[in-house]
């Protein structure tokens, strides 16, 4: 949990053809996806929250986490690996934050309850 995404801002992210445009890595999106983070000796971004707490048969195709996503095409394909509530993402998410924040944890907020009501009765 100490090691934070590798963003390396000021590289020179190399371009992509992708038909008739060349594209590269955007690091404004380091603002917007505090899980993503970029590997120079891949050339290529990755999920930190899914690297750390994946589940070994989850993740066999994603991209995020296996070889890297360089689709620079698709940055739909950033918001497409959030995923909708229960996604293998999200539930990664609340093992990394469980983890982060001990105290916001969801078992912890049902412990905590779970005494209050046991002192109030």
């Amino acid at each position: 949990m100490e090691r934070v995404p590798c963003r390396p801002r000021s590289h020179n992210f190399p371009q992509t053809k992708f038909g008739v445009k060349s594209l590269r890595f955007n690091p404004s999106w380091f603002n917007k996806y505090d899980w993503l983070e970029y590997s120079i000796d891949k050339e290529a971004a990755f999920c930190l929250v899914c690297y750390l707490f994946k589940n070994k048969d989850d993740h066999v195709e994603d991209p995020f986490v296996k070889n890297g996503f360089k689709g620079w095409n698709r940055r739909i394909g950033l918001d497409k690996h959030v995923g909708k509530f229960n996604s293998v993402y999200n539930q990664a998410r609340e093992k990394y934050d469980a983890l982060n924040k001990p105290k916001a944890s969801i078992q912890n907020i049902f412990d905590y309850s779970k005494k209050e009501d046991m002192n109030k009765y």
